[in-house]
């Protein structure tokens, strides 16, 4: 009887196999820089930091594998296993940029809040040349996310042209706010403030400042009989947006200013990842000291594969992981697939929806999430 060849069989590829040596060497190179992104978040960039650049990729290589998978699967190669595996290894990563989970309606439950985090760009938009948007346009913003709570990062901070838009939070219905503005002056304005809006009442609890744009701000809500606390955060950037524009645009890899451009935002990468690593450790120690319903959010500057995410992260539900819907990718400069900005919630907050809103005007997507005490 003759015997039946199994459907990928050695004998079927052998055949072309010199053809695609090249391909299946690349294939194990993106396996291997694969593990390496995946353990990324357990080695401290103080450490060991070009690992985290690795983490930084992750987005592409989880597209290059699937392009593996479905080329090997069309010829009928046992490679294809190798990409399926590292997939399968990265559904994690994989959901904290796709999400399947319906978005729910808030009025399902009277103890729901909804909460927005978004990096506002000094309110300046930059589809218009970074011109600062007018307060009408803001309010037109809040009213649109029409959320319970709003955390803002990069919200203007000085009080000579901060009042316009406090007033148009307030009309949103944002009459509760607290404002956490750095001292330190350049020129007629200060540099980095830290807000939150809500429509219930609140009370500051601490601000720290990293730096002159940077830190954390915590605040305490009531709503009804419920209180919780939100640590809206901002760490350090990488300080590369020009640059890997510059790239985008115009990076050519046979010029030597390409090669240059590139050095240079590892340089500053492997600094910011290192400062932030110990930013990281000081929100740790401030999140695992509340007794109250805890909710962190803002603007990381590092991925969900990085040091940085997982120290913060701890025990906290991501919600977009946990309950995500449509494409989670936050960052809306030239660099495709970036979720730096995120919303975290303690355990004993029920995640029930998360999505990235709409983009308004800032380099970042809106992030909100609906949580249920």
């Amino acid at each position: 009887m003759k015997k039946k060849k199994s459907f990928f069989s050695t004998r079927a590829r052998s055949k072309k196999a010199g053809n695609y040596t090249l391909l299946r060497w690349g294939n194990l190179f993106f396996v291997l820089l694969s593990f390496a992104a995946l353990i990324a978040p357990q080695v401290d960039p103080r450490v060991f930091w070009p690992i985290a650049i690795i983490g930084l990729i992750m987005p592409g290589l989880l597209l290059a594998h699937l392009l593996f998978f479905l080329f090997w699967v069309s010829r009928k190669d046992r490679y294809f296993l190798f990409s399926l595996a590292t997939l399968v290894m990265s559904f994690t990563a994989i959901k904290g940029l796709l999400g399947f989970h319906a978005f729910p309606a808030t009025a399902a439950s009277t103890t729901a809040v909804k909460v927005v985090s978004y990096n506002a760009h000094l309110l300046k938009a930059v589809q218009k040349n970074n011109q600062a948007i007018s307060e009408k346009d803001f309010g037109q913003v809040l009213e649109d996310l029409d959320a319970d709570v709003i955390a803002l990062q990069e919200f203007v901070p000085n009080s000579t042209f901060r009042g316009p838009y406090l007033a148009a939070a307030k009309a949103a219905g944002y009459i509760h706010q607290s404002i956490a503005t750095n001292t330190k002056q350049e020129g007629a304005r200060t540099l980095g403030s830290l807000a939150v809006f809500s429509k219930y009442p609140l009370k500051t609890i601490d601000y720290h400042k990293f730096n002159v744009t940077h830190g954390y701000q915590i605040v305490e809500i009531q709503k009804a009989d419920k209180s919780f606390r939100v640590v809206n955060i901002h760490l350090s950037s990488n300080q590369v947006t020009a640059i890997t524009n510059e790239l985008a645009e115009e990076g050519k890899l046979n010029e030597k200013k390409t090669w240059s451009n590139i050095k240079e935002v590892a340089s500053r990468y492997k600094n910011g990842a290192i400062r932030r690593s110990t930013q990281a450790e000081i929100i740790q120690a401030k999140v695992n000291a509340q007794n109250s319903p805890t909710i962190v959010c803002g603007d990381f500057n590092d991925t969900s594969q990085s040091f940085v995410y997982r120290t913060i992260k701890g025990g906290f539900q991501d919600s977009f992981v946990k309950k995500g819907t449509g494409f989670g990718a936050s960052y809306a400069g030239k660099i495709p697939a970036l979720r730096i900005d995120y919303i975290l919630a303690s355990p004993n907050i029920k995640v029930l929806g998360s999505r990235r809103r709409s983009h308004y005007f800032s380099d970042h997507y809106a992030v909100e999430a609906v949580l249920d005490f």
